[in-house]
């Protein structure tokens, strides 16, 4: 397993680079490679903490006249100038990010933690910069939807792709359609700043026009007549509409003003860096022997297959995304309660009364996303009940509830300064988990995982009702195992590539103890079940939860209700499928 990952993963991280490179390219309109002189760079964003104050930091190629190498900018989140240190790595290491993190905690010295935030390249044309590409993942209506887009140096919009979605076929799915794409392309940064999507019948020359279906010419008219209009949105998939152009709004704006920010840094401390060639995009995904063997050897058949290639590898397994919430943390003594109101409102009840000119300034207020502290959110007011111990924060722009608010509050209360964070609660998270399992994403109906026990065992009631609990047993046990040897051994060893393997053998193990215990306690009920008890063993429907598991990172309690979800899901879909097969009328129709 070991041998096959390190012959392969090369060859799979080449294939990676090379398909994000066509889309980068066709973004910028380049085709197969750009045009000579010129080079794309890769700027590598970082989150630093240190003696609780956190910092923003860029990792970026030196100019060539400095030398090889590359240097650190660490900046505050007011945008001054913290610190720089030289990084001397060369470009293939740079783009590891074992050897690129390491690089970086050794030059940055004791005291200081890294979290690696995210990526964007810089296109420069014989030495001027030309375009920006930036990837990123917004909520979609039902998972998330990945993006890279092409701007300009004013951040105007050349374009998009959609990377990953699973949005609805015929849908929410026709967010990849060019109708719906190329009504961005060309927008410009002070439109999109503005930019909503109206339910009107798109115009029939202006899809003609999206569709590429007219002369170039004409296109172009017809594109320039609607330039500064808002999206139309998609027939019967307005979320995922909105989804979109809230998405590209708000990493357009982040971007936007973060390269402000390093440019305005750059340029005050006249620091030198280069816009070096640089295409190598960092891959961290392992997975096992035959996924991997697909990923390097058939990278057609690989892409084409999807997330299904893992089907394909251990009986139908798959991997699926459900939305996380971030923790709620306890209330300090100030603050007894907080949570998000309307989709731009953030909701505060204070333990007692507070000052009421202090509580409405929205200068005493602060607020951003955890995951972007540089970035602060725009307050327009703040509303105080009559009895001051309320307070509804109203700001500009809908809030992205998914992710954790820091809010700081300033002079209230008798304190310099009040921090907390505000998140959806953590309980109507687990439930929002257990339900997603158990109905929205029913591992049966909605990924067709486990069919050969659901058809095998669901001509009986009985057979189904006991099938169903030994899942949920199955299930329940192998994900907290599953999360146990996750966490403990095969994250800190670097082992997760084999996590399906050691999945399967935990799955195993629990099936064997199951078999031994109805073979004593309940004979008639194990005879019934016949050879399908031992398909368990390695059955898509279980390993299913552990995978699902280690790809969105969740917690033992959150595990937990995954696998209660999953293995009640399958329960009802059994139950549901024997009572129609019990069901007079069925039977009927079986004699005719």
């Amino acid at each position: 397993m070991g041998t096959t990952f390190v012959l392969t993963n090369k060859a799979k991280k080449h294939n990676e680079h090379v398909k994000e490179e066509k889309v980068a390219f066709s973004l910028l309109g380049y085709g197969d490679e750009p045009p000579e002189g010129v080079a794309i760079a890769t700027v590598y964003r970082y989150v630093v903490t240190q003696a609780g104050q956190q910092f923003i930091g860029y990792l970026m190629p030196k100019a060539e006249r400095d030398g090889q190498g590359y240097v650190f900018v660490q900046i505050d989140l007011d945008g001054q100038m913290a610190a720089q240190y030289p990084i001397d790595m060369s470009e293939e290491k740079i783009s590891s990010p074992a050897d690129r993190d390491l690089a970086l905690v050794s030059a940055l010295g004791p005291g200081k933690t890294l979290r690696f935030a995210e990526d964007f390249k810089v296109v420069t044309d014989h030495g001027k910069r030309s375009a920006y590409l930036i990837s990123g993942k917004f909520p979609g209506f039902k998972t998330h939807i990945a993006v890279m887009m092409a701007l300009t140096t004013d951040y105007s919009l050349v374009g998009f792709e959609v990377l990953e979605h699973e949005e609805d076929p015929g849908l929410g799915g026709e967010i990849e359609r060019p109708y719906f794409k190329n009504q961005f392309r060309g927008k410009s940064y002070e439109v999109l700043r503005g930019l909503e999507v109206v339910k009107e019948p798109l115009p029939d020359e202006y899809y003609k026009a999206l569709e590429m279906k007219l002369p170039e010419e004409v296109a172009d008219e017809v594109m320039a007549q609607y330039r500064d209009h808002n999206i139309y949105a998609l027939t019967g998939a307005t979320i995922s509409s909105v989804a979109v152009n809230d998405g590209i709004k708000a990493m357009v704006k982040k971007f936007a003003y973060r390269v402000g920010v390093l440019d305005e840094v750059l340029s005050r401390q006249q620091i030198s860096v280069s816009l070096i060639p640089t295409y190598t995009l960092t891959i961290a995904t392992w997975v096992t022997v035959i996924d991997l063997s697909l990923a390097a050897l058939l990278p057609e058949a690989y892409a084409k297959m999807g997330i299904f290639v893992k089907i394909i590898v251990a009986f139908a397994i798959i991997t699926m995304r459900l939305e996380m919430f971030a923790c709620k943390e306890p209330s300090a003594e100030l603050i007894r309660e907080k949570s998000f109101g309307a989709d731009n409102e953030i909701r505060i009840e204070f333990s007692g009364p507070v000052d009421k000119q202090v509580a409405t300034d929205i200068e005493n207020y602060t607020v951003y996303e955890e995951n972007d502290p540089d970035i602060r959110l725009p307050l327009e007011k703040v509303v105080l009940s009559s009895d001051t111990m309320q307070a509804s924060l109203l700001f500009a722009d809908p809030l992205n509830t998914t992710n954790t608010h820091i809010v700081t509050i300033r002079g209230l209360g008798g304190k310099a300064t009040e921090t907390f964070s505000v998140a959806k609660s953590y309980f109507g998270y687990l439930f929002s988990v257990l339900i997603a399992a158990l109905l929205i994403k029913n591992f049966v109906f909605t990924k067709y995982l486990g069919l050969c026990v659901f058809f095998g065992t669901s001509k009986r009631k009985s057979t189904a009702k006991g099938m169903g609990v030994v899942f949920t047993l199955v299930m329940l046990a192998t994900g907290i195992m599953g999360w146990f040897f996750y966490q403990y051994v095969l994250k800190p060893y670097n082992l997760t590539f084999l996590q399906i393997v050691v999945f399967i053998g935990l799955t195993s193990l629990t099936v064997q103890a199951v078999d031994t215990i109805l073979r004593k306690v309940n004979p008639v009920l194990f005879n019934s079940f016949g050879v399908y008890l031992v398909l368990v063993i390695a059955n898509c429907v279980v390993i299913a939860v552990p995978l699902v598991m280690a790809s969105n990172e969740y917690n033992l309690m959150e595990t937990i209700m995954l696998s209660l979800g999953a293995g009640g899901g399958f329960l009802l879909a059994l139950y549901l499928m024997s009572s129609v097969a019990t069901s007079p009328i069925w039977t009927e129709l079986q004699i005719l």
